[in-house]
């Protein structure tokens, strides 16, 4: 699966990197995302929303530590109401609208050429 080169979370620019890692990882403090190489194609689209979503949550602070065993990946709480939970959304959507930009977006682009055209022709 080809990822895009650099995505948008929360108004940072992010660098995404194929690296010869176990799954994903992210680093705020680097502005990156990195996804193992090997993987399936739906597995890096797995670990690509994961990483994508797990910054979001990071940078929006709806992300925590729990007091035991902190060094374990499985031990985070991600607490949010609903309003905070649309705006993480919105930074989701906006980080993966590169990948859905020639299936999901194209349509919107026709469109609207579509309609400038049967400006031009009316005139």
């Amino acid at each position: 699966m080809r990822l895009p080169k650099t995505i948008i979370i929360c108004g940072k620019e992010i660098k995404i990197e194929r690296k010869e890692v176990g799954g994903g990882t992210f680093h705020t403090g680097n502005q990156e995302i990195k996804i193992g190489k090997n993987y399936t194609s739906q597995v890096v689209l797995e670990m690509f929303l994961h990483e994508v979503m797990e910054y979001v949550f990071v940078e929006r602070l709806m992300r925590y530590s729990l007091p035991y065993s902190p060094t374990e990946n499985g031990h985070y709480l991600f607490s949010f109401n609903h309003t905070e939970f649309e705006n993480a959304i919105k930074d989701i959507a906006l980080a993966l609208r590169p990948l859905l930009e020639k299936s999901f977006f194209s349509r919107d682009k026709r469109k609207k050429k579509k309609a400038g055209e049967s400006k031009r022709k009316k005139k």
